[in-house]
């Protein structure tokens, strides 16, 4: 598991600046940045809503990983996940925009003046930890 994240890494890493070079573009950047901001609720959300559509109904076929069933099904199963991806931004893009802009007015904002407040949260949330 720690080589496959290590190749991983290295490939986003070899990978990002021509990444970064295709979302400077203006129509590449106006699609990618509503996506961005949202994407960890966006993966959670998809792919909780496919996998508990497919697995736990029992709809999607379960072949072993790796063979050749398994390659078969990415194809459909990368179109399908595609596809509910665009239906959760649709639906949950203004709900996002609107808890992002509830965030910013309800977030408590540091007193640099008082950073007792901060010493005092920590120590708290480690003891509550310990």
């Amino acid at each position: 598991m720690l080589a496959w994240t290590v190749a991983q890494v290295g490939l986003c890493l070899l990978v990002a600046p021509w990444a970064r070079r295709l979302t400077d573009r203006e129509r590449v950047g106006r699609v990618v940045r509503p996506v961005g901001g949202a994407s960890m609720t966006l993966y959670l959300w998809h792919m909780l809503l496919v996998a508990a559509a497919f697995y736990l109904t029992g709809l999607a076929p379960e072949p072993a990983f790796a063979s050749s069933a398994w390659w078969t099904l990415r194809v459909p199963w990368l179109v399908v996940l595609g596809i509910v991806m665009t239906g959760v931004v649709v639906a949950l893009g203004p709900l996002e925009h609107v808890l992002s802009l509830l965030y910013e007015w309800a977030r408590p904002h540091a007193d640099p003046r008082r950073p007792w407040r901060l010493w005092l949260g920590l120590a708290a949330t480690a003891a509550a930890l310990t």
